[in-house]
Order: C-alpha cells, then structure tokens, then sequence
C-alpha cells in the first residue's frame, strides 16, 4: 500500500489541477460571453438610436414637404435642412435630399431644376429604360 501512495498523491493532485483548470476556464468563457453581450447590446442600441433619428427625420422632411404646400424651392429646403444640422442631433449624415419623381421622357424638368436651384448641368442618369425616374434636385447642407 505504501507504494502505491505517492501514485494516488499524483492522481489527486491531477484531478484538482484539472477540475481548478475547468473552473478558470468556464469563468473565463462566462466572462467573454458577458462582455460580448455588453458590446452587441451597445451595438443594437446605437442602431436603434439611428434608425429613430432617421425615421424622425424623414417625418420632419415629410411634414415639411406637406405643411408649405407651394413650390420646393432651394432656399426653403436649405434653411429647413441647415436647421436640422446645426442643432448637432444628425450624428454621421452629411446631407439631406430630396428626389422628385418624374416620368421618363421629363428629364429636363430636372435638369433644369439642377439649374435653378445649383447653376449646375447635369443629366439624369442612369440613361436606362424605365417607367419612372427619380433624380435627386435638392441636397443640403
């Protein structure tokens, strides 16, 4: 029996080396899991957040494209648009536009509202055959 000691030491202390190695390892893939759900919860947030700003501000645009009721003009859309950005709130966006829906063959309405509104020439592109275009004449800031 007493040979056999120093084999049932080694054994035991085995056991516990490899049950304190399981332990620190499930505590340790817990705590990646935890974190991970901490960094995807503030990833869903912070997409949520967007795509509330972004409906807010197409109900704005929708509301102030409703409530005049006359013609788009560019100043109209540009103090409506320079508002909305000096107030800091559009986190990541550039710009606001608006693209008028128009019948093929009726590109030059757009053409000239681009030159109207922005002394600019340019055609309505692509040149493809479709029903309906829908070119953008207004961008601001």
């Amino acid at each position: 029996m007493k040979k056999h000691i120093p084999l049932l030491v080694f054994v035991a202390s085995a056991a516990i080396g490899l049950a304190l190695t399981y332990v620190i390892l499930e505590s340790e893939r817990t705590s990646q899991r935890q974190a991970f759900e901490i960094l995807a919860d503030d990833a869903v947030d912070r997409i949520r957040d967007r795509t509330e700003q972004n409906f807010s501000l197409i109900v704005a645009t929708h509301s102030f494209l409703g409530a005049d009721g006359a013609e788009i003009t560019r100043s109209k859309f540009q103090s409506f648009a320079l508002g909305l950005f000096l107030k800091g709130k559009l986190s990541g966006m550039q710009g606001i536009g608006f693209a008028r829906l128009i019948k093929s063959g009726n590109e030059d309405e757009a053409v000239r509202e681009l030159r109207r509104n922005y002394d600019l020439e340019r055609p309505v592109w692509p040149r493809e055959g479709q029903d309906h275009r829908t070119p953008i004449v207004l961008l601001e800031p």
